[in-house]
């Protein structure tokens, strides 16, 4: 589900890229590229359609994919008769990060792998 909602935001967010992805355990990281049109809020100023304020692209993008995601998972908890959790699934904030150049890039996608490896690792006791 939350792979799921993940996919669906390029059809959400025109000018939304995805790149590295994993899910973690208790957490994921991700990649999202914008190509300066992300249609994350409409520009109110603007006089042409299809104009949008790229400063809140990514704060826009997360609020969606948490909300997404949080109601999918009340739904298929009601749906398959269990106790949903009450509290927040996810922590107000996140961790955001301008990549600044190729090489970056590829540490960063380097990193997202190495990460799902080792968790993979600590849940089947080789960590």
């Amino acid at each position: 589900m939350i792979v799921e909602e993940w996919c669906g935001l390029e059809e959400r967010f025109h000018g939304l890229e995805l790149d590295a992805f994993v899910v973690m355990p208790d957490h994921i990281h991700g990649i999202v590229v914008l190509d300066g049109s992300a249609a994350a809020s409409r520009d109110s100023s603007a006089p042409a359609r299809g104009v949008y304020r790229c400063g809140t692209a990514v704060p826009r993008i997360m609020q969606a994919f948490k909300s997404l995601t949080t109601r999918r998972y009340r739904e298929i908890a009601a749906v398959s008769g269990l106790r949903a959790y009450e509290r927040r699934l996810w922590q107000r904030n996140y961790y955001e990060h301008v990549v600044r150049s190729e090489a970056e890039l590829m540490a960063i996608r380097e990193y997202i792998v190495q990460n799902s490896a080792k968790a993979d690792d600590r849940a089947h006791g080789l960590w």
